[in-house]
């Protein structure tokens, strides 16, 4: 099973990488963002205008939740953990300042970085969490009905 959490988090990596660099993004982003407030009732738009972040935070955000959550359960041991958090992080970064080397329109953003750094200490206090909760039920599964009565 672990093998194919490697791969989800490996194809999500590598095909997120042209989106981050792409010039297109941050516009295409804003149409988005754009037509789903128009698309919310008159009054749910009325209430969270100007109390919603902005969408390109929210999507560095949930990113990097999620493969920060893909590291955490396609690892074996705590340092394959701390090395997968580590080259998740690092590659972030590089990706930050790759925007300034490698498009046109794009550049580094400390808001972005620090988007992907609470997407991922958000993915890894929620991935550590489930690995926990998996580990107590997996071990009362183990120890049977009678040492559960």
């Amino acid at each position: 099973m672990r093998r194919y959490v490697v791969a989800l988090g490996v194809g999500a990596a590598i095909s997120l990488a042209p989106i981050m660099l792409s010039d297109r993004a941050p516009a295409l982003l804003a149409s988005v963002s754009y037509r789903t407030e128009r698309a919310l009732p008159t009054w749910l738009g009325g209430q969270l205008k100007d109390r919603l972040p902005d969408p390109d935070i929210v999507v560095h955000v949930l990113v990097y939740t999620a493969l920060a959550l893909l590291v955490t359960f396609a690892v074996w041991s705590w340092r394959s953990f701390a090395v997968g958090q580590l080259l998740l992080l690092l590659g972030g970064g590089a990706l930050e300042v790759s925007q300034v080397v490698l498009t046109s329109g794009r550049s580094a953003s400390v808001v972005d970085a620090s988007g992907n750094l609470v997407g991922q200490v958000i993915g890894v206090v929620a991935g550590l969490v489930a690995v926990g909760a998996w580990r107590v039920v997996a071990r009362r599964d183990r120890s049977g009905p009678a040492a559960a009565g």
